[in-house]
């Protein structure tokens, strides 16, 4: 689906729109710069502006600091995208403004809003005309009020601005696609002016009918977090399953599709795995705990969740130890995948990274290959030896682990990584090798709520 998708973005002309608008972008991350390249792609003129004078260097030069499938074509060929790293000019320039500055954890555990309260300020100094303020970046509850007050403060002359937030639903790995083919989109605001206005900014999205849902500021803000975190209560959920499986007998793939059947369930995001990780979720989840706790409400079930996570690293550490059934400590492990999930090269919160600094701690020595995902990783773990191929990875190797997703990991000659390999160990925390042939070729294979071994033994 996806790659069909990019080569109808690669064929198409830009979208048409019956109205064209003048943009803004104040952040160009993986959501700034997503939404700018796409904002363009519908037909609006885009000026992404940030602070990292590098980082617009780059985009100026057609380089793309991140990566993301679809998005460097779509910057290349829209030439009504331009890049600034002069915030306040790009701010007076047009009458929509976007923000989409990163809102990361802060070493307190609560979110770092210093960007956005800073991209507030340098909005409220360069008012020089009416104009619409949309809040992309994702906040705790109550914080667009904030802005808006920070705004205010700011704003000399009294000129008049309207805010409203829009929360961002992309997935790092999809977000091209996320962004053109959504499910809906949110917007909050009770302003008919707005809803107008971003109707049109949006109009192909609305000649696909994609359903907009207009709510209240304070709803909006709530829909975004309450989304991320039922999505990783049913991730840490379905880990749990597995592990039981894994006890049991039954395979979590046909206890996954069997529950997934049931449309009051739905089958996404039910494939076991290390424990989610990335940008969003553990910060998110942890912006409505925070507000909960503000509030004096107990979320037991997504603490239980975060629990969970956490707890299903140590998991797949378990696997390997029970695999090897020897002390770690010298042993040479492979690592296949170091970012938090496929098709990004984003590390951050990767659990494959939190595997690899517990078992550095362990004295393990490790090699490690990822696609996209080495450079970032090196910051974190400049220690570990980086391979060039997987096949470089598996060569005197005690044991492999598949941490990520990759779909070149399924396709490597699984011949020729036995035959390089110290030992035939395998943990597939990703489930995503055909397990049956594996166990013929010899490996000694585990993976996540799928006892394949004891099958073939029987």
């Amino acid at each position: 689906m996806r790659s069909l998708l990019y080569s109808f973005l690669l064929l198409i002309s830009p979208f048409t729109l019956h109205s064209k608008h003048k943009v803004t972008i104040i952040g160009t991350g993986y959501v700034g710069l997503v939404s700018g390249a796409c904002l363009a792609e519908f037909g609006n003129d885009v000026l992404c502006c940030d602070v990292d004078e590098y980082k617009i260097h780059l985009l100026s030069n057609g380089e793309i600091p991140i990566y993301e499938p679809g998005l460097k074509e779509l910057v290349h060929r829209n030439p009504n995208i331009a890049f600034s790293s002069n915030v306040a000019e790009a701010i007076q320039k047009n009458d929509i403004v976007l923000i989409c500055v990163g809102t990361s954890l802060s070493n307190s555990g609560e979110a770092d809003l210093s960007a956005l309260y800073s991209a507030a300020k340098l909005i409220g100094e360069n008012l020089n005309k009416p104009k619409t303020v949309y809040i992309k970046s994702t906040v705790p509850l109550g914080t667009v009020k904030k802005v808006k007050s920070t705004i205010q403060r700011y704003n000399k002359n009294s000129t008049d601005f309207a805010i409203a937030y829009l929360p961002e639903f992309l997935r790092e790995g999809s977000a091209v696609q996320d962004f053109i083919q959504p499910d809906r989109i949110v917007i909050g605001t009770e302003s008919k002016e707005i809803q107008k206005q971003i109707s049109e900014i949006l109009t192909p999205l609305r000649e696909q009918n994609i359903p907009f849902l207009f709510t209240k500021i304070e709803s909006a803000e709530a829909i975004k977090l309450v989304a991320n975190s039922f999505l990783a209560v049913k991730i840490s959920f379905i880990n749990e399953i597995a592990n039981l499986c894994d006890q049991t007998g039954a395979d979590i793939f046909e206890v996954a599709k069997g529950i997934g059947s049931d449309n009051r369930i739905g089958n996404k995001c039910l494939n076991p795995g290390p424990g989610y990780g990335g940008s969003c979720f553990p910060k998110d989840i942890q912006a409505i705990l925070n507000n909960a706790q503000e509030f004096g409400v107990n979320l037991k079930v997504i603490t239980a969740a975060v629990e969970a996570n956490h707890f299903q690293t140590k998991v797949v550490i378990e696997k390997l130890k029970n695999t090897l059934q020897t002390p770690l400590k010298g042993k040479t492990i492979g690592i296949l995948g170091l970012a938090f999930k496929a098709n990004t090269d984003d590390v951050r919160n990767s659990p494959a990274l939190q595997i690899v600094s517990e078992l550095l701690a362990m004295g393990v020595k490790i090699q490690a290959y990822d696609p996209q995902a080495m450079l970032n990783a090196k910051k974190v773990h400049p220690q570990l030896n980086y391979c060039k191929t997987s096949y470089e990875v598996a060569k005197n190797a005690d044991a492999l682990m598949i941490l990520t997703e990759w779909e070149e990991f399924s396709q490597l000659d699984w011949v020729q990584m036995h035959n390089s390999m110290k030992q035939a160990h395998l943990i597939d925390a990703r489930n995503i090798l055909p397990l049956d042939k594996l166990l013929k070729l010899g490996f000694k294979h585990t993976g996540i709520g799928r006892p394949f071994e004891k099958k073939f033994q029987d």
